[in-house]
């Protein structure tokens, strides 16, 4: 099982029907199963950050990567960039790497077994190719994140 930062600000946040029937409407388009999973579920680990950063009044708005698969990802407060990666609650490895230019870095988002809540684990400050422990990750905790966009 993967080790997190202890947060007062990790918080569970619901995943609604609309965040599931967006994630279809943007997977629906993807060539493979594996591709369609993957963009599913980072869909939903976007709509989680984005309900999260509302509790705190930040401004967000989801975009896609055409380049790479539709990837999405959050512009944050019309500049910032974020993208995501989904983890399994039983999950202890990841491989992150999609990175924008000037991206403030990759949130890992934890979904539950049945899809209908998430919270954000950490923010990973740099990309890696191959996949690795989540706990060898250079990590910042939701409090850190959430300093970086003030």
């Amino acid at each position: 099982m993967m080790t997190v930062y202890p947060s007062s600000l990790t918080l569970m946040i619901p995943i609604e029907p609309e965040d599931h029937q967006m994630a279809e409407r943007f997977s629906e388009g993807c060539k493979t199963f594996s591709n369609t999973e993957q963009v599913y579920l980072t869909t939903l680990a976007v709509s989680v950050v984005k309900s999260y950063l509302k509790i705190f009044d930040i401004d967000s708005q989801i975009r896609f990567l055409k380049a790479f698969n539709h990837v999405p990802y959050l512009l944050i407060n019309d500049q910032q960039k974020l993208t995501y990666q989904s983890v399994l609650e039983d999950e202890s490895t990841v491989q992150i790497a999609v990175f924008l230019p000037n991206s403030l870095g990759c949130a890992l988002v934890e979904i539950n077994e049945d899809m209908t809540q998430g919270k954000i684990l950490v923010v990973v400050d740099s990309a890696v190719s191959q996949w690795v422990a989540i706990d060898e990750l250079n990590l910042r905790s939701p409090e850190q994140f959430l300093s970086a966009l003030q």
